[in-house]
């Protein structure tokens, strides 16, 4: 029996959806980060900061693998959250 991990509820939101203000992008990116979609550059790459340093690959290295590997892909997801959302805070 395969356990869940981080990545399996909310892959599904990662399709290259876009949005503005009004209506921003959905909402599991803002999730991922722990900001709310209304925050600004700044949080976003504070928080983005903060958990890329606790969830970067080689920093995990004395984890056994099954936990370094949840890591990565958290910190893959985390690292694609950043790029979406930053993009919309930027190209606005």
């Amino acid at each position: 029996m395969a356990s869940a991990s981080f990545g399996d509820n909310i892959r599904s939101g990662f399709l290259g959806k876009t949005g503005t203000d009004e209506a921003p992008l959905d909402k599991t990116y803002y999730n991922i980060l722990n900001v709310s979609p209304t925050a600004n550059a700044t949080e976003i790459k504070r928080a983005y900061y903060t958990l890329s340093l606790q969830y970067h690959p080689d920093r995990t290295q004395n984890l056994d693998d099954f936990t370094r590997r949840e890591y990565a892909e958290r910190f893959k997801l985390i690292s694609q959250a950043y790029c979406k959302t930053i993009r919309q805070k930027i190209h606005v």
